[in-house]
């Protein structure tokens, strides 16, 4: 299941990722400006916000077709430098990974959904503007911040 077989109209407008969604949804129609790297680490280009997010959570896609590193190496190096509309893409395509870390950490401690997401999505935020490109597993380093951002 790819993050946009997901029923999100039925989420709770309070918590935070439901914001994230909603401007998501804003620029995710739009076509991505893809570097010649990262559309070679695709099976398809040109593509569209939502497309990139169906491509990079379709696990039937193998490493050797999509190198998801490349991928998200080069989403965090244009959020960078280009801010806003990037660090929304960056955030929006994370949305099912971010939502399911807080789901499990506040349903582990007994805890908030919203207080779980805000950590989770700031956590991630975080390492978006702070994570070391040069280390292989981008996307794993990128779960991992938003899991023990999380847990604090």
């Amino acid at each position: 299941m790819n993050s946009h077989d997901r029923d999100y109209p039925s989420r709770d407008p309070r918590l935070p990722l439901t914001a994230v969604i909603a401007h998501f949804e804003r620029i995710a129609d739009e076509p991505v400006p893809l570097s010649a790297a990262c559309a070679a680490a695709l099976p398809e280009s040109p593509v569209t916000g939502r497309r990139l997010g169906e491509l990079l959570a379709d696990t039937s896609v193998p490493f050797e077709v999509m190198d998801v590193d490349v991928v998200w190496r080069w989403l965090l190096e244009r959020a960078r430098r280009d801010g806003e509309d990037a660090v929304l893409l960056c955030v929006g395509l994370a949305v099912p990974m971010l939502a399911a870390t807080a789901a499990r950490l506040a349903h582990r401690v007994g805890g908030d959904r919203a207080d779980a997401e805000a950590a989770v999505l700031a956590a991630f935020m975080h390492a978006v503007g702070h994570l070391n490109l040069r280390k292989t597993r981008v996307w794993c380093a990128l779960r991992w911040a938003a899991f023990r951002g999380g847990r604090r």
